[in-house]
């Protein structure tokens, strides 16, 4: 199962997660240089296999911003190569995601490192771009 592959690579990092009821959706947290991250790894093994790692600083939109960050993420999104910024609008969040769809190929390192440290430090260097709107 993808999430065994996953745990088995943040245990040799040394990376503390919570594994949810479902056994398909890891929890874990990091700091970056501008932000703490709440990260959520989901996992999906049929039909395809798959996996998404989403990070949050947890900083909360005020209502009447969603437009001005609605339209933030979106030119932040457009010179992006991978991954992607989300809102939540249900709870005023922005959300950073990467992801990797695996089929047959095994989750090693190779693969995680990136999706993982990437999508981190895309969150942390446009942080800064968020906090200045609100």
């Amino acid at each position: 199962m993808i999430i065994d592959e996953f745990k088995t690579w943040a245990d040799s990092e040394d990376i503390t997660y919570f594994e949810h009821n479902d056994g398909k959706c890891l929890s874990l947290h990091f700091k970056g240089k501008q932000a703490n991250f709440t990260c959520f790894l989901k996992a999906t093994d049929f039909p395809r296999r798959s996996i998404v790692f989403e990070s949050s600083t947890g900083l909360k939109i005020p209502d009447d911003h969603y437009f001005a960050i609605s339209e933030l993420i979106c030119r932040m999104n457009f010179g992006l190569r991978i991954g992607r910024f989300d809102i939540d609008y249900s709870r005023g969040e922005v959300l950073f995601a990467t992801s990797i769809m695996l089929n047959s190929v095994a989750l090693t390192s190779e693969l995680i490192e990136p999706l993982v440290y990437l999508n981190l430090s895309t969150h942390d260097n446009y942080y800064s771009c968020l906090i200045q709107l609100i």
